[in-house]
Formats: structure tokens, sequence, C-alpha cells
């Protein structure tokens, strides 16, 4: 008993010294209760303070009320994307409404997400007070044609499944982690040195606890990383297994055209607008039936979209949808027309003759045409290639008898153009190619390349810079008189009074002012552009 007296104080300096360690106020009182503690309110997770600069909420724009549904329609076409974002959807005046299937309903979803307006059916139509419609103006499919570029025979591959292998960084994170617990025992082994007084030998041992314990607290071992390490660490390295094979490309460029009916119904009244309106479209696709589904290589060019020749045909057997140009330009000719009565149900009868109203000339027979070798396949835009002049491209049938003046848009739905200026055309926009270079065919049957200059997409039409040089038709501001002989021109027909020009032709009863036209001198319209 009397060795255990001198060890007491010891045992109680060592118990101080550890309690020393202890911080001050670690849970010994209790605190005040403040915003984080469950006693004083736990903050909710699920309540989201709105943001001081963020974007304006569904709602916080409010929807054209001033005029009759097409000129509500004309204000929320010309309302900026972000500002049409805020308009509050489930209680828009508005609704689409798809007359028939061969307009796709979901590719019509989206012209109404961007419109801001719902998709109805023709039980819920009557639920707005302005009912856009588009459907089919022609009970057949609509036109389609393609263009080759080039067919080849190419090699590539695809992954037929996976190999696994060992992991070597586990095998050297366990051989470091081994050398690492040696270690460990070696410094434990040469720090515990018994002094033969069982006092001191307790002593030290608790001292040392009492360090490794803080030191492993601030510090965590190499041991500790070692083994976090190996547990993060896969054991095994999955690779693919490549299989080549070779299939068939063809890139080419589809096109297709339909006749749409367009209508402006409003509800109340039962009177509004309707036109028939010709739609045309353009796709680059990489052609393919036996490419393997899991091949992720690209070996066609950016401007190619990768279709089958089912994905194809179900594109070309689907019209084309309207995008925000072609509704403004549409509404645009409507705001220039009286409405009429039209019934929402007469919609859907199909013995209702929108062409007795405004006729749509037939379009020209699609001809089969000989592939091209001019465009690569690494080209995001098709143009003539170095070293082929006009003289070179495939040979096409004699051009008709058209006005002096006009020049025919090569290959493109019979559309003309006509010169403002020596050097420069106007043009329907929407009979222009994707690219920045486009057919320009004389009345002589001479073919040159023009340079698509400018575009305006509130109007429709489009300048044209063109290498040959001719006489221009004069621009006059007058009223455009009788249009009765336009229904059978083709779009871009200038509709001359007196030998000057009046209005642009657009076909469907639309035209353009020529006051719309700001014509460029061709010496000034060169100097400016320096």
């Amino acid at each position: 008993m009397t060795r255990w007296f001198p060890l007491s104080p010891l045992l109680l300096s060592v118990a101080l010294a550890a309690c020393a360690f202890i911080p001050p106020g670690s849970g010994l009182t209790p605190r005040p209760a403040d915003s984080g503690d469950i006693a004083g309110g736990v903050p909710d997770p699920f309540s989201i303070e709105p943001e001081a600069d963020g974007p304006a909420s569904a709602g916080s724009v409010a929807w054209p009320a001033v005029g009759h549904c097409a000129r509500r329609l004309d204000a929320v076409l010309a309302m900026p994307p972000e500002q049409r974002d805020g308009l509050d959807r489930r209680n828009a005046p508005f609704a689409i409404l798809p007359l028939d299937g061969i307009v796709a309903d979901t590719a019509l979803a989206g012209v109404a997400r961007e419109l801001a307006m719902p998709l109805v059916d023709r039980g819920s139509a009557s639920g707005h007070a302005c009912i856009l419609a588009i459907g089919r103006a022609e009970p057949q499919l609509p036109r389609s044609s393609r263009k080759v570029f080039r067919t080849v025979r190419l090699k590539s591959s695809f992954p037929r499944g996976m190999k696994k292998r060992a992991n070597p960084e586990v095998r050297q994170i366990e051989k470091a982690l081994s050398e690492a617990r040696k270690d460990e025992r070696a410094r434990r082994k040469s720090a515990a040195v018994a002094t033969g007084d069982p006092a001191l030998d307790l002593l030290g041992h608790v001292a040392g606890g009492l360090i490794d314990g803080i030191s492993a607290w601030f510090e965590p071992s190499e041991v500790e990383e070692l083994e976090a390490r190996l547990a993060a660490t896969d054991p095994f390295i999955e690779e693919p297994l490549m299989s080549t094979y070779s299939y068939t490309l063809q890139e080419l460029e589809t096109r297709r055209e339909a006749t749409l009916r367009l209508a402006l119904v409003e509800t109340a009244t039962g009177r509004g607008w309707q036109s028939r309106s010709s739609i045309r479209e353009r796709r680059f696709v990489a052609l393919s039936d036996d490419r393997h589904p899991q091949d992720h290589t690209t070996r066609h060019g950016p401007a190619f979209t990768p279709m089958t020749s089912t994905e194809l045909q179900m594109w070309e057997r689907q019209a084309a949808v309207p995008d925000e140009a072609f509704l403004a330009r549409t509404v645009a000719g409507w705001l220039a027309m009286p409405d009429q009565p039209l019934p929402l149900e007469d919609l859907f009868r199909r013995d209702t003759d929108i062409a007795a109203a405004t006729p749509v000339p037939p379009a020209p027979p699609l001809m089969e045409e000989t592939p091209s070798r001019t465009p690569s396949a690494n080209d995001a835009v098709i143009r003539p290639a170095a070293g082929h002049p006009a003289g070179t491209v495939p040979a096409r049938t004699s051009p008709p008898a058209w006005s002096a003046g006009l020049v025919k848009i090569g290959e493109h739905d019979g559309a003309v153009a006509f010169h403002v200026s020596r050097d420069q055309l106007i043009a329907p926009a929407d009979a222009l190619p994707a690219s920045s270079i486009v057919e320009l065919v004389y009345p002589d049957g001479m073919l040159v390349y023009g340079l698509i200059e400018t575009t305006d997409g509130e109007s429709g039409l489009a300048r044209i810079f063109s290498p040959r040089e001719a006489a221009p038709l004069p621009l006059d501001d007058g009223p455009p008189g009788d249009l009765s002989a336009m229904d059978a021109a083709p779009a871009g027909t200038p509709i001359l009074v007196d030998g000057s020009v009046r209005a642009i032709w657009l076909g469907n009863g639309m035209y353009i002012p020529s006051g719309r036209i700001r014509p460029e001198d061709s010496a000034a319209g060169r100097k400016s552009r320096r």
C-alpha cells in the first residue's frame, strides 16, 4: 500500500494535463439557442429566396390586349424572346391548333413553347380568345427531292464488349500500405522502453498514448491515408473490345415542300383570316443503313445530320413547321386584309376550299438530279469547288421565256429575282439555299454564282450580289394596282406599273411594297462596304 500513495499525485497530475487539452466551451455548459440550433428553429431547406436580379417570372408580362387577334399576334411576334418568356402561359389568350397529323404535333409544340402559347385540340380550342390553326391545304404528302453529293465506302470500328484486367495501382498502394504499417509498428516498439520503475513506465505509457491520440486527431497517419486511397481505387480496369467493319455513307441534300393552311380565328365573333402558304425546307443528311448503332466516330461533314433511310423518309413525309419569320410575314399580310366570317368548325371541313380566296400555282415537277462532285465532306457550307466554273455544272433543261430583267434562282422551286442596281438583286429569302452562295440563271441561259449579302427577316427579302451586271428596274412608291394577274406568277416577281416596280409578289395574295426596298447604287454600295 505504501507504493500507491506516491502514485496518486502523479496520476492526478496526468489527468489534469489531459483536461488541459479539452477546448473551453465544448459542451460542458449549455449554450443559449441560436438560429442554427433545433431549439431556435432550423432553417427550412425548401424555402428558396428569389434572386434580386433574376429573370422575369412567368406571368410578369401582360399579353397584348388592344386590337383584334391579328394585331395582338403581331405584337407577340415582335416581342424579344426574353420578354416573351415572362408571359402567363396558363392564361394565354392565344392557342395553336393542329388541323391534321401531317404537321407533327411534337414540332408544333416547339413553336408553341417559343410563342408561350398552349397546344390545344379540337375540343378545347373554344376556351381561348384567338386560335392559330395550322394544317395541310392539299391531301397529298409533301413534295421532296434529293441531291447526292458523294457516296463512299468507309472502314470504322465499334465496341463489341468489355474486358477486365487488374488495376496496377492497387498493387502499388498495397505495397506502400504494408511498408507504412511496418514503420508504424517499429516506431511504437522503439518508444516503449522500460525503465524498471512501474510508476515511470505507467506514466510514460499514458503520456505516449495522449501524444499519439492528439497527433492522430490533428494529422491523420500515413496508414489511414493509404487505407482510404485503397478503398477508393477500383480493383479492375474495363477496356472496350473493338471490332472493325465497313459501311456505306451517302452525303446528300434533301428538300421538301408543302402548302399549309394557316388561319387565325376570333372565337367570340367567329371571324378571322385564312391563307395558304408554300413552305420549303432543306437539310443536309449523312445517309447510312449499315452503320453500326454503337459506332460513335464522325466521318461526315459537320453540316450533315446522320440518318437512316427510314428516318429520312419520315422527315420527308412530314410538312415543315413554320418559324417565327414565316408567321410574321403571314400576319403582316392579314393586317392588310379585312377579316371575314370564319367559324372554327369550318377549318375541319374538307369541302372548304381555301384556294378559292388565295390560289397557289402548282409547283414545278421535281427532276432527278445528277450527283455533284463539288462539295467536300468537311465543308459546312456547300459551294462551287475551286477549278470548276459555272460551265461545268450538269446540264439543265432550257429556261422558260421569262419576262425581261427577271433572273431565275437556279434549282430552287421557280422563284425569281430582279436587279435593283447594276450588280445587286432582290429575291424572297425563303427561296434561297442555306449557304451564302446561290445559283442565278439569266434569261439567256447563262448561269452564275451570286453571293447573299443581307437578309431581312421582317420583310422576307434578301439582297444578292451578282458578278454579272444588268440594267436595274426603277422603283416606285405608288399603289400596286390590280393583282388578279399575279396569281400564277412565281415568288419574287416585281409588280410593274408603267415600267416601274410598285411591289414584290410573294405569292398567296401577299406582296411587299417597293418602299420597303432600300436600293444601293453599285459604286456607292461597294464604297460603303469598304
